[in-house]
């Protein structure tokens, strides 16, 4: 069979166009196939959290048959320790050990592929200093008194106590402020009384112990001459 030229021409093309039709396929084909198979939806947030207190890491992921190895890369140093934590949450208690560590997570699904996810630093925030403890009182029956607290930090809160005549436990006052005002009575006559000062980080520190000692009124009265 016999083709002009021009049917040729057209032949040429429409195979031409075949090829690349195919070829495209096969790129977007290979493109898909390689696509990441995990994707961090969610990264490890740094932590900023008082001593004593607890902190937890997070990482969220998609894939099959997910599984985690938390990492540690300690102050000072380069390389990467492994936790034995093997879930999506890192959970510890603060303290200096781990202020300034470097967290991380490393994602794995069942096909072996892996991913790393950004890291996050932890540091244990320091607390409020008291400056001026509150002092004892000695104050005559239906006299006021006042206990005073002084201290450095930020967004402090304050909450006293006493600890009555005779008991052991702390029992908390309805004050918030930095002073504590009552009218002396036999009722506060031996009470201890003290401040828990918390800033907005959570951290706190307890004042001195006041003690309230009410005055007789013959302990007023002048000696006989």
């Amino acid at each position: 069979m016999k083709y002009n030229v021009r049917t040729k021409i057209i032949m040429v093309v429409i195979l031409f166009a075949m090829f690349f039709s195919f070829g495209t396929i096969n790129v977007k084909a290979s493109m898909y196939n390689n696509k990441p198979s995990i994707v961090i939806i969610k990264q490890p947030q740094s932590v900023n959290e008082a001593n004593g207190k607890q902190f937890t890491l997070k990482v969220e992921a998609t894939g099959t048959g997910l599984k985690y190895k938390w990492q540690a890369q300690r102050t000072g140093e380069s390389s990467w320790a492994d936790f034995s934590d093997t879930t999506a949450t890192l959970t510890r208690t603060m303290s200096s050990t781990y202020n300034g560590w470097k967290i991380r997570c490393i994602v794995m699904d069942a096909n072996g592929n892996s991913v790393t996810s950004d890291s996050a630093t932890v540091k244990m925030t320091t607390g409020p200093v008291i400056t001026k403890q509150p002092q004892s009182v000695n104050e005559a029956n239906g006299k006021q008194f006042t206990l005073k607290v002084e201290a450095t930090g930020t967004g402090l809160k304050y909450k006293w106590q006493a600890q009555r005549t005779g008991e052991s436990s702390w029992a908390d006052f309805s004050d918030t402020t930095a002073t504590l005002t009552r009218t002396m009575s036999s009722t506060y006559n031996g009470w201890k009384i003290r401040c828990i000062v918390t800033d907005a980080n959570g951290n706190s520190v307890i004042s001195d112990v006041a003690t309230i000692i009410m005055i007789n009124n013959e302990d007023w009265e002048l000696p006989i001459m």
